[in-house]
């Protein structure tokens, strides 16, 4: 019975695993309840599944996933940070919060079923949402448009001041 319910618990993750964008690998050593409950609160904010794992149950749910970290990653307290839906999101994250919480240590992760070692994971961190990398696209798209925008205007602009200006030289005529 004991045996089975583990099968169940990996095959759960591996599924998780496999659905997941980004994962990275935490190691929580020295964390305090309070921190790890913050921790906790920011991942399900972020659509970020935060879970702590066996080591055992870690790897077999790796392997039936298909993809395998070095053997270092599964050595000691690990807790798994999975993205839902941005693939950048845990790797922000957790950088943040190691900011805060100088416990929080970062082993490595995957990027669909690249491996990224911790260092890889903080360069991660760097790259801007989704949403501010389109929105940086669509700016870049508009500007020529809105540069011809104004050079098209700025003709009929100085027409108007020229005429404008002939016009307050002459005396009105009544």
């Amino acid at each position: 019975m004991v045996q089975q319910k583990k099968i169940e618990i990996a095959t759960q993750i591996a599924e998780q695993l496999r659905q997941a964008k980004a994962t990275v690998f935490v190691d929580y050593r020295g964390m305090t309840v309070g921190e790890a409950t913050k921790l906790r609160r920011r991942c399900r904010q972020s659509n970020i599944r935060y879970q702590v794992v066996k080591n055992r149950l870690a790897k077999r749910a790796l392997s039936a996933a298909g993809i395998l970290p070095p053997e270092a990653v599964l050595q000691g307290p690990t807790a798994l940070a999975l993205a839902l839906a941005e693939p950048t999101a845990p790797a922000r994250v957790l950088t943040e919060f190691r900011k805060e919480c100088g416990h929080l240590a970062i082993k490595g992760g995957f990027l669909g079923k690249q491996w990224l070692d911790g260092k890889s994971v903080e360069a991660l961190a760097r790259i801007p949402s989704r949403e501010i990398l389109l929105s940086r696209l669509l700016g870049s798209l508009c500007a020529p448009l809105v540069r011809s925008v104004w050079a098209l205007r700025a003709p009929v602009a100085k027409l108007a001041m020229a005429l404008k200006g002939v016009a307050a030289k002459k005396p009105a005529e009544a």
